[in-house]
């Protein structure tokens, strides 16, 4: 549950919950899904519940010097409710570019210092949602260590365009902070 403030300074609450699964068909190659569930409780009183069923494939690819990129290919089915009654349907494209560049080793293995980045772009196909609050683009940049016994903490920083009202235009709107630790894959 996270607590935040829309462009136009409105407060709201947000629920996320994303459960998913990933299949390593080949060493660079899986192909990911899952469901999202996102329910917002605005101030103004404009509420909306989201399903969001996901499916994709993620490319590692090429390696640079350092560094081994990440392509993710998503395609979101979103199913949309709000309190006024009405119901939209649509679909997402999704494609982030990722990758972390090792500080004090040359990979990352144990006890590594590194710096993860990426971005990653939102392009909405078929008729305009009537929903107040759309993401168009996102950059992380952040620090990350490797720690012992398959553990990863991660601490990043997000900037997310996007916009309060549908006839807004899409500007630099969160700033988030967000703490990952990961343990053999799973993230807390």
């Amino acid at each position: 549950m996270s607590y935040r403030t829309s462009v136009n300074g409105d407060k709201f609450r947000r629920f996320v919950m994303r459960p998913s699964i990933r299949f390593h068909l080949f060493k660079s190659f899986e192909l990911l899904g899952g469901i999202g569930l996102f329910a917002t409780w605005e101030e103004a009183d404009y509420n909306t519940i989201e399903l969001r069923p996901f499916q994709g494939f993620r490319v590692s690819w090429p390696k640079i010097w350092r560094m081994n990129f990440d392509h993710r290919f998503l395609i979101e089915e979103r199913l949309i409710w709000n309190n006024e009654v009405t119901f939209d349907a649509n679909l997402r494209f999704r494609y982030r570019l990722k990758s972390q560049l090792p500080i004090n080793k040359a990979i990352l293995v144990e006890k590594t210092l590194y710096i993860p980045f990426s971005y990653e772009v939102y392009v909405n196909v078929g008729p305009q949602l009537v929903e107040k609050f759309r993401n168009q683009g996102r950059a992380m940049v952040g620090l990350g260590y490797v720690g012992k016994d398959k553990w990863v903490w991660e601490l990043e920083v997000i900037f997310q365009r996007s916009k309060s009202t549908v006839d807004d235009q899409l500007e630099l709107s969160d700033r988030i902070f967000r703490f990952k630790a990961v343990y053999n894959g799973w993230v807390f």
